[in-house]
């Protein structure tokens, strides 16, 4: 008997169990380097990672003869929903061999076949499929285009404001043209497209510190060298507030992480600055920890935003945009705290993975719901 059959939901046709918006109703297989599905709803969903090393134990990964079964499973009808993870580099690009052969070559055949693990998935016929896209780039890579035409819904999380972005240096030489934004092909692709937020991270919920005594005005642990130039500048405006008499508590060491908790929970403001991609697990973690974010203003499309003056404050990173939003936030330390609570409230409820599952499944069952065509019956 395999995992899933052991925690398959009650029977039923799988386009109503799609059509409930219920992930908890799903048979579900999650493919790829992360895992969102799994620790959300364990009991009904079966992982198959394709990290080339295993990270913890119960992380079940991909084997030429896992394949075979779960292939088998699918042609049963056990699974209602594939979800799939995007791949940086393209399972032939030489990096990727790279990663496999790290692993050691006394067991290279399963590392390598697992670079072209989720690949495999994409190919899958006749089951709903999304893709999730956690990638730090807001460029769609050639590669992923077959997720893209596979797929029912792509989510992405730094997804371009102006979406035909996604296409940039990938489907067009530099920004698409005219002639590429009236391509029905990309149009098409572009439809499917949705924002997703990193949310918490899954153990943070518990291990939250309870409401603490302000310490300090404004926090940060992060990297700032060799990283954006949007928190180098923003580190020399924290000096400038430090020089005026606000509490600046600054990490210049990583922290562990319930530590890093606490002194989120101390502090008004924790500043949240643009890093390799703009969505940052701070944004989220603070908000936990009723801490107000302070963010850099948002160069994408964002899923459930944290809203201005209501979840949390944004800067311009022109200038003094910093010192000044950071003053005019702590001038009014009521007003802070309920936007503490407001903040925290919204992540709880919107930016879990449990709600990011359930909103993911509810785009799904609202777009199925909307189309006649029948699932493709081809990768």
């Amino acid at each position: 008997m395999s995992a899933l059959e052991a925690t398959t939901p009650p029977p039923g046709p799988a386009s109503c169990r799609l059509r409930s918006a219920d992930p908890a109703a799903l048979r579900i297989l999650e493919v790829g380097d992360h895992e969102t599905f799994k620790l959300a709803f364990s009991e009904n969903t079966v992982r198959l990672s394709t990290r080339p090393k295993k990270r913890h134990v119960p992380d079940p990964h991909f084997t030429l003869a896992r394949w075979r079964e779960v292939k088998q499973e699918l042609a049963a009808g056990r699974y209602d929903l594939v979800v799939c993870y995007t791949q940086l580099y393209a399972p032939w690009d030489p990096r990727s061999f790279i990663r496999a052969f790290a692993v050691g070559l006394p067991r290279l055949v399963n590392p390598v076949a697992r670079t072209f693990g989720v690949i495999k998935a994409c190919r899958i016929a006749g089951v709903p499929m999304i893709t999730i896209d956690y990638d730090d780039s807001f460029a769609i890579n050639r590669h992923q285009f077959r997720f893209l035409e596979r797929s029912q819904l792509y989510f992405k999380r730094e997804l371009p404001v102006d979406g035909w972005q996604l296409f940039f240096k990938t489907g067009h030489r530099n920004l698409p043209t005219r002639r590429i934004r009236g391509n029905r092909r990309y149009a098409a692709w572009l439809e499917k497209v949705r924002p997703i937020s990193l949310g918490l991270p899954w153990p943070t919920r518990s291990m939250a510190p309870p409401p603490l005594e302000k310490t300090a005005d404004v926090f940060f642990a992060g990297q700032v060298t060799l990283n954006s130039t949007v928190r180098e500048a923003g580190m020399r405006q924290l000096e400038t507030l430090a020089a005026r008499g606000y509490r600046v508590d600054i990490a210049r060491e990583r922290l562990p992480y319930r530590e890093f908790l606490a002194r989120c929970a101390r502090s008004w403001l924790t500043w949240s600055p643009e890093g390799y991609g703009w969505d940052c697990r701070r944004h989220y973690e603070a908000a936990l920890c009723r801490s107000v974010p302070l963010m850099s203003r948002a160069t994408i499309h964002r899923h459930r935003p944290l809203v201005a003056g209501e979840h949390g404050f944004y800067y311009d990173v022109e200038g003094d945009g910093l010192v000044r939003a950071a003053e005019d936030a702590l001038a009014d330390k009521e007003r802070l705290a309920r936007i503490a609570e407001a903040s925290r409230t919204h992540v709880l409820t919107h930016h879990t993975y449990e709600a990011i599952c359930r909103y993911m499944v509810g785009e799904l069952a609202a777009k199925l719901a909307n189309e006649d065509a029948p699932l493709p019956v081809s990768g």
